[in-house]
């Protein structure tokens, strides 16, 4: 290709990466209409976080951002001080109070702050990949245009990049990592190694990168075992680089612990080191629906450059890090998420890119007559053509059904009681009752939907109760029963709960809330999917008291309801 179609193919590729992070970045915030929490409960903690500093006081340690990490921290609130000078944000984040606009206004910028830490991303991987094939051969390479398409349409890349979370941040800061380690400048990689630890303390396992590539590249075995002093300076650096973006867990470790020691507790415990159902769990569901339908040129991609020789030690690098980090992050992080392997993802761009440029050319330039060729290189292009065509509209589908507010399942519920609402007065019924059943989640859901119900405002006997009970006994008995879905974890007793209660005959099943996704036609079934994929797609029963006068006879019939 031309170098003036190569810069047009890059400015389409950046509006296309652009244009699916930036739809649907409003999704679950509250509005002028409804005053509510943010949909993703870990959004209400970032501002937490904020709030605990008090710059006019020189207070500069956000205390309980210590859980994970405090860099992402420390950007927002430089950020929101240079905005709202600017006038464009007119509180910051330690100024917000209650659920309003100011509230929504502050989330959006926070999520457009990782939509420029992902194009940021977009550009280093650009640069990290034309090192990469650069140095090792003098023929030119589409492998830099090939990571940028796939960094652009990675499905969960994308829909992280609609949370303000510290992890799109940190894939930056990865990215940064393998940038100065191909060829290792061992200074600015141990640098960004300790930022990214500062971001995420996990993050602290990629100094495996430059140390494995600094000793890869030594010519044998025996100079493994001489000294180096460059592995004093990663090491020097990188404890510089954890320092400036968290001084506060170094002067004053004991104010952090607790966080800390917190964060820890949710770690699963006595999971041996060789029981790796979590791991295979994660290899066979979660990363292929976190790539979407990339997985299928992922996957070989990771172990098919250890056969190519000018890119075998890269490969090894990453491939020994992907071991290194999925199997005990998997055995012991409590939940199925979809942010787990968000680290690998960097590498996984790199890999399936380097993969892609070799094996064209490969074809390109195999032995054989020019049809024989064909025969080959059509066929080929046929495939990964497909697969990134379903990519795009996969990851395209997600983000629009994000973008449509009135199909959201809270917005659903909140137009469903703004109806009732005139009915129940015309009727001049009493205050109906409130029940909640949410498995977990109760220090959050009751109250996002206490305020919804205060948004109409509707009126109502008490506060929503939240019980685990069956509600089965008389007294127990309330006139509208919300049954919050969205975890895979609780999923069963969920599902057991209302078969019960509904089976019982005492309640009727009166609405189901929930989004649809739609794909080429499809429409997706996502239910099985990670918990933080589905903070944006919940479904909610809405289960309704049935008189006494009116109930069939008692049935033992398992139910089973269509989403």
């Amino acid at each position: 290709m031309k170098t003036k179609q190569l810069q047009l193919l890059i400015i389409g590729i950046v509006l296309l990466a652009t244009l699916l992070r930036m739809v649907g970045i409003g999704w679950g915030l509250p509005s002028k209409e409804i005053s509510h929490l943010p949909f993703h409960c870990d959004e209400t903690a970032a501002i937490h976080f904020l709030s605990k500093m008090d710059w006019k006081k020189g207070d500069f340690n956000p205390e309980d951002a210590h859980a994970e990490g405090t860099l992402s921290v420390y950007i927002w609130a430089l950020g929101d001080h240079i905005l709202k000078g600017l006038g464009i944000l007119k509180k910051r984040g330690d100024q917000l109070e209650g659920y309003d606009e100011n509230y929504r206004h502050y989330i959006i910028y926070g999520r457009t702050l990782n939509v420029i830490f992902e194009l940021l991303s977009l550009w280093l991987i650009f640069l990290s990949l034309k090192k990469i094939t650069t140095s090792s051969s003098s023929i030119s390479s589409y492998a830099p245009y090939w990571g940028i398409l796939i960094w652009a349409i990675l499905p969960f890349e994308v829909i992280h990049s609609h949370y303000m979370r510290a992890h799109n941040i940190g894939n930056t800061l990865m990215l940064l990592i393998i940038y100065f380690s191909v060829p290792v400048q061992v200074l600015f990689a141990g640098l960004f190694v300790g930022l990214a630890a500062a971001n995420r303390y996990t993050y602290l396992i990629m100094i495996f990168i430059p140390l494995s590539l600094l000793y890869l590249n030594k010519p044998n075995l025996k100079s493994w075992f001489s000294f180096d002093y460059r592995v004093i300076i990663i090491l020097l650096s990188t404890l510089f680089g954890f320092f400036i973006g968290d001084m506060p867990l170094f002067l004053s470790y004991s104010t952090v612990k607790p966080f800390i020691e917190y964060q820890m507790s949710f770690s699963l415990k006595d999971v041996p080191w060789y029981d790796l159902s979590r791991t295979y769990y994660y290899i066979v569901n979660v990363i292929p629906q976190s790539l979407g339908p990339l997985w299928i040129i992922i996957y070989p991609a990771i172990f098919y450059g250890l056969f190519i020789k000018r890119y075998r030690l890269i490969f090894i690098s990453f491939l020994t890090l992907i071991i290194f980090y999925l199997i005990p992050s998997t055995q012991h992080y409590p939940v199925y998420a979809g942010r787990l392997v968000l680290p690998l993802f960097p590498l996984f761009t790199i890999m399936a890119a380097l993969m892609l440029d070799h094996l064209f050319v490969f074809v390109q330039n195999c032995n054989g007559s020019n049809g024989q060729t064909k025969k080959i290189y059509i066929p080929l292009t046929i495939i990964v053509g497909f697969i990134f065509i379903t990519t795009t509209l996969y990851t395209w589908s997600i983000v629009y059904a994000m973008s449509k507010r009135d199909q959201d399942p809270y917005v659903q519920f909140y137009s469903y009681f703004k109806e009732l609402k005139l009915k129940l007065k015309e009727q001049q019924q009493p205050r109906p009752k409130f029940g909640m059943i949410t498995k977990g989640w109760d220090w959050f859901q009751p109250t996002n939907f206490e305020f919804i119900l205060n948004s109409i405002p509707f009126e109502r006997s008490g506060e929503i109760k939240n019980s685990q009970k069956n509600y089965l006994l008389p007294e127990e008995m309330v006139d509208y029963l919300i049954i919050y879905r969205f975890e895979k974890p609780t999923d069963d007793y969920i599902m057991q709960r209302m078969d019960e209660l509904l089976n019982s005959n005492k309640y009727k099943l009166e609405r189901i809330f929930s989004n649809k996704i739609t794909f080429a036609n499809f429409e997706l079934n996502y239910q099985d999917y990670p918990h933080d994929f589905r903070y944006i797609f919940p479904q909610i029963y809405l289960l309704q008291k049935v008189p006494t006068d009116r109930r069939p006879p008692f049935s033992t019939e398992i139910n089973h309801y269509p989403l």
